[in-house]
Order: C-alpha cells, then sequence, then structure tokens
C-alpha cells in the first residue's frame, strides 16, 4: 500500500524587491553647478552695486583745507616769471613755456580758484580746493567738489600729459571722502577716463584744449608746459 503524498505548499511570490532610488542625472547637477554660480555672481555684484552707489552718494560737511602755500626765493621768481609770459603771449597771440615746481601750480590754482569764487564762477572751475603733490613719482591731485548735499573730496593717484595733441591719462587709484572706490567704482573711472582720452586723441569732443596747451608734462616735481593763452575764453 502506498504511502499517502504530503500536500504541496501553496506556491507564495517572492517580494518584490523595493525601487531603486534615482540620482541626480550629470545634467541635473551639472545645472544645479551653474545654478549655483550665477547666483553667487549675482550676489557679488548686487553688493558691488551697492557699495558703489553709497561711495558715490557719500557727502562730508567740508571740503579739504591745506596750509596758504609758501614760496621759496626760486619759486617766487618761477611765478612772476610764469604771469609775465603769459601776458606777453596773451597779447601777442603767440605761445610760451615754462617749467613750473607743483608748488608753484598749487598757488596759481589757489589763487585762481578764489577769484572764481569771489566773482561766483564756479562753472568754469567746478572745484573749490584742488592740491598736486607726487608719492613715489606718482602724481596725486587731491580736489573738493560742492553739491547741494555736501561736499566731495576726491583724491586720484596717477598721471596726466598731453603731448602732440595726444592726451595720455592713467588712473592708479581714486578715493572720495578717505574711501577707496570699490573696484566697481574703480572700473567705471578707468572706462570714463579711457573713453574720454579716446575720443579726444580721435578728434572728438572739445578740442580747444589742444589749442590752448599744447605740451602738459610732468618731470619729477615740476610739470613742463607749452601754453597759448590767447586760446583761453575771456571772462565776463
Amino acid at each position: 500500500m502506498s504511502e499517502p503524498q504530503a500536500a504541496k505548499p501553496d506556491y507564495v511570490e517572492p517580494p518584490t524587491p523595493p525601487p531603486a532610488k534615482k540620482g541626480f542625472s550629470l545634467g541635473c547637477k551639472i545645472t544645479l553647478i551653474i545654478a549655483a554660480v550665477l547666483f553667487a555672481i549675482f550676489v557679488v555684484l548686487a553688493v558691488s552695486v551697492v557699495r558703489f552707489v553709497m561711495w558715490a552718494n557719500h557727502r562730508v560737511a567740508a571740503p579739504y583745507t591745506f596750509p596758504a602755500t609758501v614760496l621759496t626765493p626760486e619759486e617766487q621768481k618761477e611765478d612772476q616769471e610764469f604771469r609775465q609770459k603769459a601776458d606777453t603771449a596773451k597779447k601777442s597771440k603767440t605761445t610760451f613755456e615754462m617749467t613750473l615746481s607743483l608748488n608753484t601750480l598749487n598757488k596759481l590754482f589757489e589763487e585762481g580758484i578764489a577769484e572764481n569764487i569771489k566773482k561766483g564762477k564756479l562753472e568754469t572751475m567746478p572745484f573749490e580746493v584742488v592740491h598736486f603733490s607726487t608719492v613715489n613719482n606718482r602724481l596725486v591731485i587731491m580736489a573738493s567738489h560742492k553739491t547741494p548735499e555736501g561736499y566731495v573730496n576726491y583724491e586720484v593717484h596717477g598721471d596726466i600729459s598731453l603731448e602732440n595733441k595726444r592726451v595720455d591719462m592713467k588712473l592708479d587709484s581714486i578715493s572720495s571722502n578717505g574711501e577707496e572706490a570699490p573696484w566697481l567704482g574703480q572700473y567705471v573711472a578707468r572706462y570714463m577716463i579711457d573713453k574720454t582720452t579716446e575720443g579726444l586723441n580721435h578728434g572728438e569732443g572739445d578740442q580747444s584744449v589742444f589749442k590752448q596747451f599744447q605740451l602738459v608734462k610732468r618731470e619729477g616735481d615740476k610739470v613742463h608746459v607749452i601754453i597759448a593763452p590767447a586760446e583761453f575764453p575771456e571772462d565776463k
């Protein structure tokens, strides 16, 4: 007699494994990286613009002040010679040539600006203070400009020359009210200087500067000039 066979268990399907988690594709990762970089650049530019605007709009209550320029005996002769040559050249409608110390130049600017202020003619020279010096053999110009909101005191380091009807201006740095311009301000200033000089050198803009000045060239602590006084507009 045969033995009874054991009942076969019902078939049970094996459990379905959970779906594998899908990671970011390479394309998605690159897109995210680009987005992060662009956002970082945007933040940097936004902060730079804010800093530039704050720097450009900063005003103070008073202009630069410098002690009255005192000329040495040699500079006094230089000053007198400059005035005499300028007067003679203006009457004869010719040019004259001089080499001036920066100290003598400061004295001439002091008196010229004081005369303009007295006559209420600051539109021809929109600065109430202009002072020249040199640092590390580079020209430093400090100037104060009055606005309705207060004064802007500029300090510019660089160099400038005019020769053979060409202007060459080099900007090392620019500060306003004791604060150096942020990189965006430096870039804008250099761009404007480059465009201005490029235009002048290609016959654009006001070319009268080339009639008034045939040479302006710094030589150490002195400035070599050739000027045509008759080409300057007459005082009214």
